[in-house]
């Protein structure tokens, strides 16, 4: 795939998603993303790591954001959930679909 033509043509690390995901999701967990890594000098792994569990934890900032799907009908659905019975979120998380798809292969330091 894509992933190992990276590898192959000298690309140390390569974020990748694993299933489509929301422009506006993976804008969130890339922006969460590069400020650990740059800002707070994280690894790699634990930027990813980090901004995950951010997502995870912390759906109703998301859905405050217009990044979950709406819970009225008056407001614009942004993000699909795989299946129309599977919650945005379940138990006060948000649902792995929205921020597990992403997977660093390589250099992961």
């Amino acid at each position: 795939g894509l992933t190992s033509v990276l590898h192959q043509s000298g690309v140390r690390s390569v974020l990748a998603s694993q299933w489509k995901v929301s422009d506006l999701a993976t804008q969130e967990l890339m922006r969460r993303f590069y400020e650990n890594l740059w800002v707070k000098k994280q690894s790699k792994l634990e930027a990813l790591r980090n901004a995950q569990l951010w997502m995870l934890e912390h759906p109703a900032e998301l859905q405050a954001m217009g990044l979950t799907d709406a819970t009225t009908r008056d407001k614009p659905r942004v993000l699909k959930k795989p299946a129309e019975n599977q919650p945005a979120t379940t138990k006060g998380r948000t649902s792995p679909y929205f921020w597990a798809a992403f997977q660093l292969s390589g250099d992961w330091r």
